[in-house]
């Protein structure tokens, strides 16, 4: 994103978390890298779908197990910060 965009978000929310998809199942995870590069040049909070639950996104997950699932662990990873 633009970086004037990001500061935009900045302005209006306390807390913004980068959530990329998750390539756990490569040998390089593509996904972990981008969003770690984008939370360190932003100043965000990188959080990544947990890997023993082997899906790669959120959307992914929705369709597997559903809504609360995905809130739940949402709710998970950013209770850590």
């Amino acid at each position: 994103p633009k970086e004037h965009v990001v500061g935009e978000l900045k302005k209006r929310f306390k807390n913004i978390y980068v959530l990329y998809d998750n390539d756990f199942d490569k040998e390089v995870n593509v996904g972990r890298i981008a969003g770690a590069r984008l939370a360190e040049i932003f100043g965000l909070t990188q959080i990544e779908i947990p890997d023993n639950l082997l899906i790669k996104d959120s959307s992914d997950l929705c369709k597997r197990d559903g809504r609360k699932k995905v809130k739940e662990t949402i709710i998970n990873l950013i209770s850590n910060f």
